[in-house]
């Protein structure tokens, strides 16, 4: 993105910037004194606060470097050959053993499958175990100042993390994360911590650092507020009759765009059970060699909600199912 087009079409530099003259791109202090008068202003911040916190930030160009060169980009089977290990399943089956009564009293309150909730940890942080090790501050000040192709966005989560730090009473030096700044066992960004964060200790703080109890029923909320369908289907391959798919059935995000009535027409079948108005799409992953294609449910486009990456959705759905199936065989 052009950042000098970008502000002179819509007027401001990022949601949380005050209004500049259209006289060409903003410098960075003209746009970190916007962000400061206009964070101040949204959530009743200390300006002069802020300015003491970005002066100490840093610039990350690593951060840039892996931005631009995301690892969900990689083929599906390179992508899901990472996450699907014998060593990830039997962690995540350990996981549903030691956490049990948390997983079901989330399932109970959200309808989220305890399977999903769990695989969504493994691949998030290996069950919190590799958290990442970029400080949250740096990586957010330097995507909002020194990325213009989606400075608004991190500007602001930048905005979100002063107002968590803030009212939770947590060091915005502290929190480290992701390159993308994201956080926690459960990798969430500033703004979903905020949104969907729950206290389920009701200790009045809420922790996705180490409390698991926390961490589950916020997955669980995340998900149930994207949309999940309780005792739904996520994904199945396609059993065809005919070696096209109609284009209008293949969806980008996984979002429902027919029902299973109207594929089955095409000569196009899923391999779970569906009734025939079950909404779905088609999906097409690619591999090193070919395309696979997927028939899509809407809890697949709930879990795009968390990670926006169909290869991140599948890898979540396959690994659920392996944790399944492992914690099945050990208690039945």
């Amino acid at each position: 993105m052009d950042v000098s087009r970008s502000l002179c079409r819509w007027g401001w530099i990022a949601p949380l910037f005050i209004t500049l003259p259209c006289l060409g791109a903003p410098t960075i202090k003209q746009s970190q004194q916007a962000f400061i008068k206009a964070t101040a202003s949204e959530y009743h911040l200390s300006q002069k606060k802020i300015g003491t916190i970005l002066k100490h930030a840093k610039k990350l160009p690593i951060v840039i470097s892996k931005i631009s060169t995301p690892y969900e980009s990689k083929p599906f089977d390179v992508y899901t050959r990472h996450f699907l290990t014998k060593t990830r399943v039997a962690e995540g089956t350990s996981f549903w053993k030691s956490h049990q009564k948390t997983l079901k009293l989330a399932q109970k309150k959200y309808g989220v499958d305890p399977s999903v909730i769990i695989a969504i940890l493994g691949v998030e942080t290996l069950y919190g175990r590799e958290k990442g090790n970029y400080p949250v501050l740096d990586a957010l000040y330097t995507l909002s100042f020194y990325y213009p192709p989606r400075a608004g966005f991190f500007s602001h989560e930048l905005g979100e993390y002063l107002a968590m730090c803030h009212n939770q009473h947590i060091s915005p030096y502290a929190v480290h994360g992701s390159y993308a700044g994201a956080f926690g066992m459960p990798q969430f960004m500033p703004s979903s911590y905020r949104a969907y964060g729950v206290d389920y200790s009701k200790n009045h703080h809420i922790d996705l650092m180490h409390n698991t109890n926390d961490v589950i029923m916020s997955v669980a909320n995340y998900l149930a507020k994207a949309g999940w369908h309780a005792n739904q289907p996520i994904a199945s391959l396609t059993k065809r009759t005919h070696k096209t798919i109609p284009p209008k059935f293949i969806s980008r995000n996984a979002a429902p765009n027919t029902n299973i009535a109207q594929l089955a027409k095409h000569g196009i079948y899923s391999d779970v059970a569906a009734s025939e108005k079950q909404a779905a799409s088609i999906i097409a992953l690619n591999t090193v060699k070919s395309k696979e294609y997927f028939v899509a449910f809407p809890n697949l486009h709930s879990i795009m909600k968390y990670n926006p990456s169909l290869n991140y959705a599948m890898t979540v759905y396959q690994l659920s199912k392996a944790i399944r199936k492992q914690h099945e065989q050990q208690t039945s």
